[in-house]
């Protein structure tokens, strides 16, 4: 598919006074590429994302990472890649658009994720993550074709993607016999959907090791060098697919790996010993001063040029135990008091960890397992037993891609009870499989709020509700009072912002003004409540929505962002349709005419592809096409692929884009986009008018020679006219080159004269293109295409062709 430039912008601004509002795009982002950089170096990021049409603003949740406030168009890199088979085709597809993002990364940019979002006029997005990182960097030279291994210096983070479907990258690197190589591939937390396979092989191409994706994340892959020599690291998607959101960070390296700790965290303001779990640690364990506030802390090795490895660790106000603490000197366990957080491992396979307690009757408790969220493998089952231990209650939470479960009891008498945790599996266990069971009661009420999303759209003159959930600790009933920072101006709340006593949620109404200005504003949402003789505040936390089968992006958790708020302009304008279905010969162009409802808008509109469409394009591709403010119809054509399979269906979906002024005078871009039926392209994909037969499809490039290439035609009775030969190379492919050649009408045969210079890049990697244009009876394109491979002089297949000769 060929990505075609977009027009200047239209200049001319409509009017806002329009009475309808159709339906508009919101902005989506679909991939940050690289996803990260070496602190104190300037990137040159690609954000790519869709309706991304007026100059988006780039919106940072924090400080250390520096960039434009808002991002300018670019040249998008797109790779068609193979055929996609039915039913594949028939699935969703977005088709971002790059923007360029020039980033500043300070020597003093703290290390990690650093989260950001865009907004335009239509709304904001998700949120996103960008890694700044200690290591050397580099990032892959994205070329067309097969690509031949890259040489890297451990150690390395290697950015790159997997694009297009079945791309296999290869990375090469030299290692001494008995280093220790560990190779980590960052790819979900990232907002990729990459499920990666990661293989190491040898001089001679054996696999020594290979990790393959367990959930969401593929495991490091770690192995000890057998010889001194080279190994090549091989990385593509598990099923062979593959994007430009197919964006993942691989760091390799011989040094220091910090894999897990445990305890999983602490008690704020304290100093915690911490043990280590990793390869090539100068030392076991570690203290660690934790942070005074907040709710989590990044641990990491204190050589930050030659470790790699971060642990996140939480932060609590409770009593801290662990399970080699609670027993006394005759190795009695001891029981523990409620509140606590309770820490320790299932270091062996179908070990079960027992916790003694003791309760009076009608004591509520709760116990809250935190494992799988810390990033444990720990697949949590969590029982309450009696003293003798007979099971009262068990839970096992799996629900969604949750694996810590939570179990809530009421004693039924003053006693002696045990807490009881083990994996789901009793074939798993080890120093990974580490928990936090956080206990509380009656005695230590509290609550927590959870947001059902962490942005909102609001149109101008609209309104849209917020629900708001409230997770109520052992004994507490109290109201909570909502409160909501940073509202911007226009903007209020409809509904009362209470949580009545033993109410579970409540959904917040948000009105917006007809003249409030178009804005994105981050907002605070904090709950305050009275318990006991004190009065606290809990601030709102956004649900991280879990990725259904099939989507295209894994959303980013970030636990510290206020609610992003957009008021954003409303769309007027429309297009509509009649139901259109025709046979269209692959390789010629389908006109469709279309009717706009405008609305009160007065100004030009621009015609494109959408950005989102409901089906694969299967290389359809389009100019854009403007139309003027006087104007309430048009045409759209659209170019048929020669290669597209006959018998199939296209379906293409039409955007129309246009500026507009809001009260306040400024302006803003806005779009429209409908993949109702009776507004898409349909074609039936038939013949093609066209065909080319090359006397040889594979050929000798010798350095300055050329070669002389007999090409014949076929045309049906509807192309008539001349033909043009011309030769079509991918940027990558440099020193070769053919002038066109024009058959006539009337005939069938042609030669074309390649040309190869002394200097040849790239040529035997892919093949070269022989495109055949020419004009059907309404002067509109049809082409066909075939593929000519070049083979490298004193190869096995150049032997082979002097052979057939």
């Amino acid at each position: 598919m060929r990505m075609n430039g977009r027009l200047p912008i239209l200049m001319l601004l409509g009017v806002l006074g329009f009475s309808l509002e159709v339906n508009a795009d919101p902005p989506v982002v679909g991939y940050i590429y690289p996803a990260g950089g070496q602190r104190g170096t300037n990137i040159a990021a690609r954000i790519g994302g869709c309706n991304l049409y007026d100059a988006p603003r780039l919106l940072w949740h924090g400080e250390g990472v520096y960039g434009p406030s808002t991002l300018q168009r670019t040249e998008t890199i797109w790779f068609e890649g193979p055929v996609i088979p039915q039913p594949a085709s028939q699935q969703r597809e977005d088709y971002p658009k790059d923007c360029s993002a020039p980033l500043v990364l300070p020597g003093t940019a703290s290390l990690g994720r650093h989260a950001w979002r865009l907004a335009t006029s239509q709304g904001v997005t998700e949120a996103w993550g960008f890694v700044v990182g200690e290591f050397p960097e580099v990032v892959e030279v994205e070329e067309e074709g097969d690509s031949p291994p890259v040489n890297v210096t451990l150690p390395v983070t290697i950015n790159g993607r997997i694009f297009p479907r079945e791309d296999v990258d290869s990375w090469k690197f030299s290692a001494a016999a008995g280093q220790v190589v560990t190779c980590h591939v960052a790819t979900s937390e990232l907002g990729s959907p990459l499920d990666a396979r990661v293989t190491v092989s040898d001089a001679n191409g054996l696999i020594l090791a290979e990790t393959l994706p367990a959930g969401e994340i593929t495991p490091p892959l770690r192995l000890t060098i057998p010889a001194n020599g080279e190994y090549q690291l091989r990385i593509h998607d598990i099923s062979f697919h593959g994007l430009q959101n197919h964006v993942y960070r691989l760091t390799i390296t011989t040094g220091p790996v910090l894999d897990a700790v445990f305890p999983l965290g602490g008690r704020r303001g304290t100093q915690t010993r911490f043990q280590l779990e990793g390869v090539n640690l100068a030392q076991s364990e570690t203290t660690f001063t934790m942070p005074a506030t907040g709710s989590e802390a990044i641990l990491r090795l204190p050589d930050l040029q030659t470790s790699f490895g971060d642990v996140k660790l939480e932060l609590d106000e409770l009593e801290e135990l662990l399970e080699t603490e609670i027993a006394d000197a005759g190795g009695n366990q001891q029981p523990f008091n409620v509140p606590c957080v309770m820490n320790g491992r299932i270091l062996l396979p179908g070990e079960e960890d027992v916790w003694p307690f003791k309760a009076v009757k009608g004591q509520e408790c709760d116990f809250d397992v935190h494992a799988s969220r810390c990033g444990s493998p720990l697949d949590a089952v969590i029982g309450l037993c009696d003293s003798t231990g007979k099971t009262i209650q068990e839970t096992d939470d799996t629900a969604g891609l949750q694996a810590d479960a939570r179990l809530r009891w009421t004693a039924p008498e003053d006693g002696d009870y045990q807490i009881r945790i083990r994996d789901r599996l009793s074939s798993r266990g080890g120093k990974r499989f580490s928990y936090r069971i956080r206990a509380t009661s009656v005695s230590t009420p509290d609550f927590r709020l959870k947001l059902a999303a962490d942005l909102l759209n609001i149109e101008q003159g609209q309104s849209a509700n917020l629900k708001v959930t409230i997770e109520r600790g052992p004994g507490f009933k109290e109201p909570v009072e909502l409160t909501l920072d940073g509202l911007p101006a226009g903007l209020t709340i409809g509904s009362p912002t209470i949580i009545a006593a033993n109410q579970q949620e409540i959904s917040i109404t948000f009105k917006v003004e007809k003249e409030a200005g178009a804005t994105t504003t981050p907002v605070r949402v904090t709950g305050t409540a009275n318990i006991l003789d004190f009065r606290i505040t809990r601030s709102a936390v956004a649900q991280v929505p879990v990725s259904p089968p099939g989507t295209d992006s894994v959303p980013i958790a970030d636990n510290d962002s206020p609610l992003w708020v957009s008021v954003t302009i409303p769309t007027p304008f429309k297009f509509v349709g009649a139901f259109e279905s025709k046979f269209i010969p692959r390789g010629a162009v389908y006109v469709r005419k279309y009717r706009i409802e405008r609305n009160g808008f007065e100004g030009p509109l621009e015609v494109r592809l959408a950005d989102r469409q409901g089906r694969h394009l299967q290389g359809v591709t389009a100019q854009s096409v403007v139309v003027g403010s006087n104007q309430n119809d048009f045409e759209f054509a659209v170019d048929l692929p020669s290669w597209m399979e006959v018998g199939r269906t296209c379906r293409s979906t039409l955007a129309i884009s246009g500026m507009v002024r809001d009260a306040d005078g400024n302006s803003h871009s806005i779009s429209f986009s409908s993949n109702d039926q009776n507004n898409q392209m349909i074609a039936l994909v038939a013949p093609g008018r066209l065909t080319l037969q090359l006397s040889k499809s594979t050929v000798t490039a010798r350095p300055g020679e050329r070669i002389e290439l007999p090409i014949r035609i076929q045309r049906s009775p509807e192309v008539a006219g001349p033909v043009t030969l011309e030769l079509v190379c991918a940027k990558s492919i440099t020193g070769v080159s053919a002038s066109p050649v024009s058959i006539a009408s009337g005939q069938d045969a042609g030669t074309l004269i390649i040309e190869f210079s002394n200097e040849l890049h790239g040529v035997y990697l892919r093949p070269l293109t022989i495109r055949a244009t020419a004009h059907d009876e309404r002067q509109l394109p049809v082409m066909a295409e075939v593929k000519l491979t070049l083979v490298d002089p004193g190869s096995d297949a150049d032997t082979l062709l002097r052979e057939l000769k």
